[in-house]
C-alpha cells in the first residue's frame, strides 16, 4: 500500500467510526426523548383527568344541593355555572392532550357528550319554572345515574391510560437513559482504543520506517553501510531502496577511483587549510619512500626543500584567489580552470631531492586543497641537457664552422684574384663552402628553436619600411631564382611603415620566398605582395609548385616536418574566413628536399611574437599561398 493510501486509510477510519457512533447515539437520544415525551404526556393526562374528576364531583354535588335547597339556589347556581366553565376547560385540556392519541381522543369525545347531556338534564329539571311535575323531575334526575356512571368509567379509563401506564413509561425511560450512558462510555472507550491502535499502526508502518530511512541516509552521508532495507512497497521503501542502491554505486565508484588513484603515476593527495596531508595515493609512498600513515597528518612543507615553503604558500593563495574570482563572475573559464601551478623540490624519505610540478586546486566544499604532483626530474634533466647541447653547439661547433667558412672564402677569393687553382680544387672548395653554409644554417635554426622553447628569443623592434624588407629578402633569394629562371614579381599596394624586428621579418620572408622558388618549376613566376588589412599588414607569397595535400596543411608549421615527394598533390583550399582572413598558425622553415623542417616553425614563432598570424591555403591557379600578418598603425598611400 502506498504512503498516500495509508494516510487516507488512517484518516478515513476515525471519520467512519465517529459517524457510526454518532448515528447510534442519535437514535438512542431520539428514543429517550420520545420516552420522555410519552412519560410527560401520561403525567399531564393523569393531572388533567384528576382535575376533571374533582370538578365533576363538585358540580354534581352543587347541582344536587341546588335542586334540594331552594333557599341557596342563586348562590349554588352561580357556582354550578362556574364549574361548567372549568369542566369545559378541563375537557378541552384533555382533548388537546389526547390529540394524536386516537383511543384517548375517542374517550375524550364520549366524556364531552356525557357532560353536555347531564348539563341539559340538570338545567331542565332544577331551574325555577321548569315544566313537569315534581315527580317527573325527580325521575329525570334519577335517570342520570347511568350517565354519571359512564362519566366515572370514562374518567377511570383515561386515568388508567395516563396513570396506569406511567410506571412502564418511567421504566422504559430509565432503561433508555442507561443504554445511552453505556453507549457513550463504550464509544469513548472504542475511540481511545482505536486511536491507540491507529497510532501504533502509524508508528510501525510510517514513523519507525522513517526513522530507519533517516538513519540510513545519515550513514550514507558518513560513508557507512546502511542498515537492513526498509520493508514494504510504499514511497518510504522506494526511497530507502534508492539509498541502498546509491551506497552500492558510491562504493563501486570509490573503489574504481581508489584503483585509478593508487595506480596513477603521479602523486594525488589532499591537504587541509593548515597544509596537513589528509589523503594520499600509493604513488606518494612509491615515489617518496614514506608510509601512508607517516604522510597522513604531516605538513606539506615538511617534505619540501628549504626555501620552497614560501612558493607553496604563494601558489595556495593564487588558487584561492582564482576560486573566489570564479565564484564572483559565476562563469567557468575554459582557459583557466582555477588551478595554480608551481614547481617545488621534494625531499624523499631517503634524503634525495625530486623536482616536481604541483597542480593545486581549491576545494569547493571545504577549506582544503586538492593536489596533483608530477615528477619532472627527467624533464628538467632533459632541459639541462638541451641547454648544454645548445651551449656546446654555440661555442664548440658554430665558432669552428665560422672559422672554416672564412678560410674557404679567403681561398676562393685568392683563386679569383689570379692565383692558379685547378678546376677540380675550385669545385671542391665550392662544395665545401655550400655544405658548411648549410651546416651553419642548421646550427642557427637549432639555436633559434631552443631560444623559442625557452622563451628567450628577443625582438629588437624599430620603425621599418615594408619596401626595405622586400628589397632585402629579394636580394637574398634572387641568385637562386636566376638559376631556375624564375621571376619574382613584387607588388606593394602602398608605402607602409611598421614597428618590428626588421632582421627577423626579413628572415621570415626569405624563408617563404626560398621555399616558393625551390618548389616552383623552372621558368615559373612567384608573386609576393603586401597590402593593408584592417590594423595589420598582410604579406602573401604565391607559387606554382606542387602544393601541399589537404590533410598535411595543418602540419607544415610543426617542427621537423617536411612534405615528402610522394605527397605531391595539389593544395586544397584552406580559406581565410572573411574580409580580414583567418590568420592561421605561424612558424616557417624552408621546405626543401635538403631542409631540416625547422624553417616554417621558426617563422611561425617570429610572426606570433610580433602579435601577428601566419597560414597557408591552396592557390586558385595551383601551387599554394603562404601569408602572414604584422600589426601596423602607421602607413602612407
Amino acid at each position: 500500500m502506498r504512503l498516500s493510501q495509508k494516510i487516507l486509510f488512517i484518516a478515513a477510519i476515525p471519520v467512519v467510526f465517529e459517524l457510526t457512533i454518532f448515528g447510534v447515539l442519535w437514535s438512542m437520544v431520539e428514543k429517550l426523548d420520545q420516552a420522555r415525551r410519552s412519560e410527560a404526556h401520561g403525567r399531564d393526562m393523569a393531572t388533567a383527568v384528576n382535575k376533571l374528576g374533582i370538578l365533576h364531583m363538585e358540580r354534581a354535588t352543587v347541582l344536587i344541593m341546588r335542586a334540594w335547597n331552594k333557599d341557596s339556589y342563586d348562590m349554588l347556581n352561580a357556582r354550578a355555572e362556574s364549574l361548567v366553565d372549568e369542566i369545559n376547560g378541563a375537557v378541552r385540556d384533555i382533548e388537546r392532550l389526547s390529540a394524536g392519541y386516537p383511543g384517548e381522543y375517542a374517550l375524550c369525545q364520549d366524556l364531552k357528550k356525557s357532560f353536555q347531556h347531564i348539563g341539559q338534564i340538570f338545567n331542565s329539571t332544577t331551574r325555577p319554572g321548569a315544566s313537569g311535575t315534581e315527580m317527573s323531575r325527580r325521575l329525570s334526575l334519577l335517570g342520570l345515574q347511568s350517565d354519571m356512571q359512564k362519566i366515572n368509567q370514562t374518567i377511570m379509563q383515561l386515568s388508567v391510560v395516563g396513570v396506569g401506564d406511567m410506571q412502564r413509561k418511567q421504566d422504559l425511560l430509565l432503561r433508555y437513559d442507561s443504554e445511552l450512558r453505556s453507549a457513550i462510555a463504550l464509544s469513548a472507550g472504542l475511540s481511545v482504543f482505536m486511536a491507540l491502535g491507529l497510532a501504533i499502526f502509524l508508528y510501525r508502518s510510517t514513523s519507525s520506517r522513517f526513522d530507519r530511512l533517516t538513519v540510513n541516509t545519515a550513514r550514507l552521508a558518513a560513508n557507512q553501510p546502511p542498515l537492513a532495507p526498509v520493508a514494504g512497497a510504499d514511497e518510504i521503501a522506494a526511497i530507502d531502496k534508492l539509498c541502498q542502491e546509491l551506497y552500492l554505486s558510491l562504493t563501486q565508484l570509490r573503489a574504481r577511483e581508489r584503483a585509478v588513484l593508487d595506480n596513477a603515476m603521479d602523486v594525488v593527495c589532499s591537504i587541509s587549510e593548515d597544509l596537513r596531508f589528509e589523503e594520499v595515493n600509493e604513488a606518494a609512498c612509491r615515489l617518496w619512500g614514506y608510509e601512508k600513515d607517516e604522510l597522513i597528518g604531516m605538513r606539506a612543507v615538511e617534505v619540501l626543500q628549504e626555501g620552497d615553503s614560501a612558493k607553496l604558500t604563494a601558489a595556495l593563495k593564487q588558487a584561492k584567489a582564482k576560486q573566489d574570482k570564479t565564484r564572483q563572475d559565476k562563469v567557468e573559464s575554459r582557459s583557466d580552470s582555477g588551478a595554480s601551478m608551481v614547481e617545488l623540490a621534494v625531499r624523499t624519505f631517503a634524503g634525495q631531492i625530486v623536482e616536481t610540478e604541483w597542480c593545486i586546486t581549491r576545494s569547493e566544499t571545504d577549506s582544503g586543497y586538492y593536489l596533483v604532483i608530477h615528477d619532472i626530474s627527467q624533464r628538467k634533466q632533459i632541459e639541462r641537457m638541451k641547454q648544454e647541447f645548445a651551449s656546446m653547439v654555440s661555442h664548440d661547433l658554430r665558432t669552428p664552422l665560422n672559422s672554416v667558412l672564412l678560410s674557404l672564402e679567403l681561398v676562393l677569393a685568392e683563386a679569383g684574384s689570379g692565383r692558379p687553382l685547378s678546376a677540380d680544387a675550385v669545385k671542391d672548395l665550392q662544395a665545401c663552402l655550400g655544405n658548411i653554409s648549410r651546416l651553419l644554417s642548421l646550427v642557427n635554426n637549432l639555436l633559434d628553436i631552443e631560444s623559442i622553447s625557452q622563451g628567450q628569443m628577443q625582438l629588437f623592434k624599430e620603425p621599418a619600411k615594408l619596401a626595405e624588407i622586400f628589397e632585402a629578402a629579394l636580394a637574398s633569394v634572387q641568385p637562386l631564382a636566376l638559376k631556375k629562371n624564375i621571376l619574382i614579381d613584387s607588388r606593394l599596394e602602398g608605402s607602409y611603415e611598421l614597428e618590428c624586428d626588421q632582421e627577423r621579418i626579413v628572415q621570415v620572408l626569405v624563408n617563404l620566398l626560398g621555399n616558393a622558388v625551390k618548389f616552383s618549376p623552372e621558368g615559373a613566376r612567384v608573386l609576393v605582395k603586401g597590402r593593408k588589412q584592417g590594423n595589420h599588414l598582410r604579406v602573401e607569397v604565391r607559387d606554382r609548385g606542387r602544393g601541399i595535400p589537404e590533410d598535411k596543411i595543418g602540419q607544415v608549421f610543426d617542427r621537423f616536418y617536411q612534405v615528402q615527394a610522394k605527397e605531391d598533390r595539389g593544395l586544397k583550399s584552406k580559406k581565410e574566413g572573411g574580409e580580414t582572413g583567418e590568420f592561421g598558425k605561424s612558424d616557417q622553415t624552408k621546405i626543401s628536399t635538403q631542409g631540416t623542417g625547422l624553417g616554417l616553425s621558426i617563422c611561425k614563432n617570429i610572426v606570433e611574437l610580433h602579435g601577428g598570424k601566419i597560414g597557408v591555403f591552396a592557390g586558385e591557379e595551383g601551387g599554394c599561398v603562404f601569408w602572414f600578418t604584422i600589426p601596423c598603425d602607421s602607413y602612407a598611400d
